[in-house]
């Protein structure tokens, strides 16, 4: 007797699941790309440190040169040198800013990025990948990615937990879906004031 299948099997999408190896690549190349930006602010800030002697050593001759002239003329000193002098003292204020706020971002960037995605490449669970990564100046992280069982993720952040760039940090915000066909859940994971959204 032969068999014949009434109910043909239906194609369907295979999904393709993301290997360490890729997520390993992309965060190295992320931590490349943030010691290059640390090398960048580090030329910025070396060339405004320099500009910013320039400008002293600009300012105190043309303050001796005011000083002569007052001395030498008894009166007040000419209106032209005395503008010269103040241009002079607005360009040292705006570079000394400058510079100001670049060792603030050279600063954040030493210590607030390049540690945790370093930490964040060395935590590997099979079965749990990130796809999405977010850190902020103010110490604020968002994660987000799949795992292939819900019991995969707290082993994930106990592990992150033990890395010394995450001491201290809390997840207080935390996100779990299984989605209608079955496939690996979605989480997302953040510290207070970030929005979770496992899509």
């Amino acid at each position: 007797m032969q068999q014949i299948n009434l109910y043909p099997t239906l194609p369907g999408k295979t999904r393709q699941v993301p290997s360490f190896d890729h997520l390993l690549w992309t965060i190295a190349v992320l931590v490349l790309a943030g010691l290059l930006l640390s090398a960048g602010l580090t030329y910025s800030l070396q060339r405004q440190r320099h500009q910013t002697e320039a400008l002293q050593s600009r300012v105190a001759a043309l303050q001796a040169e005011l000083t002569a002239l007052q001395k030498a003329q008894s009166r007040p000193a000419d209106a032209k040198l005395q503008h010269r002098l103040e241009l002079v003292r607005q360009q040292q204020e705006r570079s000394t800013e400058i510079r100001r706020r670049l060792e603030q971002v050279a600063h954040t960037d030493q210590t607030g990025f390049i540690g945790p995605l370093e930490a964040l490449g060395r935590q590997r669970v099979n079965g749990l990948w990130l796809d999405r990564i977010r850190l902020r100046a103010d110490g604020g992280i968002l994660l987000a990615g799949r795992s292939r069982s819900a019991d995969l993720l707290p082993d994930y952040l106990q592990g992150l937990s033990a890395q010394p760039v995450f001491h201290g940090v809390e997840f207080h915000q935390l996100e779990l879906k299984r989605p209608e066909d079955g496939g690996a859940y979605r989480f997302a994971v953040g510290t207070v004031g970030e929005k979770t959204d496992a899509k």
